[in-house]
């Protein structure tokens, strides 16, 4: 992974991120996320439009920013706990 983008998701607020990915990837919660719906839209073979593809990347995108996060935490624990060991 490039350094600078490394550096810029371990510099991110961990709560917050999860928090607003999280909420993001739901929201609407009512009557279904948007996430849900487009996946269900994709999966009967709706055809999408414009508008949808910026609903996945709006609603997706922090989710997986978060995803990452998450990942970089992990990764990095494994990294330290190895080099304790040796």
């Amino acid at each position: 992974m490039n350094e600078k983008l490394a550096s810029f998701i371990d510099n991110l607020p961990t709560l917050p991120t999860l928090a607003i990915g999280i909420w993001m990837g739901l929201a609407p919660f009512a009557p279904e996320p948007h996430l849900v719906q487009k996946f269900l839209m994709a999966i009967n073979g709706d055809a999408f439009k414009l508008i949808d593809v910026f609903d996945v990347f709006m609603h997706g995108g922090l989710g997986a920013l978060a995803g990452l996060k998450i990942w970089r935490i992990l990764a990095t624990r494994g990294d330290a706990a190895g080099k304790q060991d040796a």
